[in-house]
Parts: structure tokens; C-alpha cells; sequence
């Protein structure tokens, strides 16, 4: 289907009657674009798995596949969610506007209140906002930007602000691109910045 911002999304439709009965639905391949990413990929994996797990509407990573498994690169085999992105489900009916994004905050609403038992990843809240603002600080820095300088530095100021709060699980990239609908069911994709 072309490439995401980050990876190349191929569908898969398997057949035999040797396949786990979850490898004989619809698949995505997703490859992701340099050998060094195979731990991003087993994280990814496992933070898509335990939302799933909590009941959230998400696709479940069925197998991580290494470099040396196929097309030398890292590769998630995963459940493919039915529909098309919510964007694309915007601009071919916008009058649906109100609908998609009322679905779209209810799905915030319902990621944000999972209870954290058994989540994943360690990360210290100040390291990832620490991390979020790398990319930022160094263009800041490779472009001598100075109003991009100064929105970093305030960005950087308000990190107490943005720590000081409960602790929730944040998707790190939410937005109607990374929203599979179909119908009224709704699937959350891409858990690389959760």
C-alpha cells in the first residue's frame, strides 16, 4: 500500500491449512527501514499487545521478524484493521467530520484511562519528554533558527508542567492518519512513540 511516514506497509492475504488460524485473516507486513530498529520493533510489539489486551482497539503484532528473516530488514507481521484511515474516511464523507472526531476523542479519552498494571516500557516521565524534544533541539541547533531556539527553550521550561500530572498511557503520535475505521469500529495503528 505504499509507504508510512517511517516504514513500507505491504497487505497479506496467507492460505493453507497448516497456518495458525490468525495467519489466514488479512496481515500487514510492515517494514521498518533500517536493520538497527529490531528492538523498536519487539517494543512496539509488545506495547500494541498489551493495549489490545486491555480491551483497546488495536491490532495485534502476530510475530517480529529479523533482518535476516526477510528482505533485510525488521518486520512486523500483524493483524490487519479493516476500514480505511479515519482521514480518508474524512475527505471522502466530510459531513461526517463531527462524527469521526468525536470518535477520535473518545478513543483518546478511553487509551488515557487504562489502568497501567503490567505496561511494557519503564521510561521515566522527564527522559521522554527529554526524548520528545531531541529531534527539536537538534534542528534548533543545525538550523540557527532562533524563534525555533527560544520555542524549544519554552518547551523545555514547561517540561515540570508537563511531568507533574498522573501518569497515563499516551499513544505519542495519535492523529487521524494512524485511525482505521470501518463503520462505527475504530482501530488505533502505529505504537513506535507510545
Amino acid at each position: 500500500v505504499g509507504d508510512g511516514f517511517d516504514s513500507f506497509i505491504h497487505l497479506v492475504d496467507l492460505a493453507g491449512g497448516r497456518l495458525p488460524l490468525a495467519w489466514r485473516e488479512p496481515l500487514v507486513v510492515r517494514l521498518l527501514p533500517s536493520v538497527d530498529r529490531v528492538e523498536q520493533s519487539h517494543r512496539e510489539a509488545a506495547v500494541q499487545g498489551w493495549v489490545a489486551g486491555q480491551g483497546f482497539p488495536a491490532p495485534i503484532i502476530l510475530e517480529v521478524l529479523a533482518p535476516d528473516e526477510l528482505f533485510g530488514l525488521p518486520a512486523q507481521v500483524m493483524e490487519r484493521a479493516p476500514g480505511t484511515t479515519m482521514l480518508g474516511a474524512l475527505s471522502a464523507k466530510p459531513w461526517r467530520a463531527l462524527a469521526l472526531l468525536r470518535q477520535l476523542a473518545a478513543l483518546q479519552l478511553s487509551l488515557h484511562g487504562l489502568p497501567l498494571d503490567g505496561w511494557p516500557s519503564s521510561a521515566d516521565p522527564q527522559q521522554l519528554v527529554d526524548q520528545r524534544l531531541g529531534l527539536s533541539r537538534r534542528a534548533a541547533e543545525s538550523l540557527g533558527d532562533a524563534d525555533l531556539v527560544a520555542a524549544v527553550e519554552r518547551a523545555t521550561e514547561l517540561s515540570d508542567v508537563a511531568t507533574a500530572g498522573p501518569v497515563v498511557v499516551c499513544h505519542g503520535d495519535f492523529h487521524p492518519l494512524n485511525v482505521m475505521v470501518d463503520g462505527a469500529a475504530a482501530s488505533v495503528v502505529d505504537w513506535t512513540d507510545a
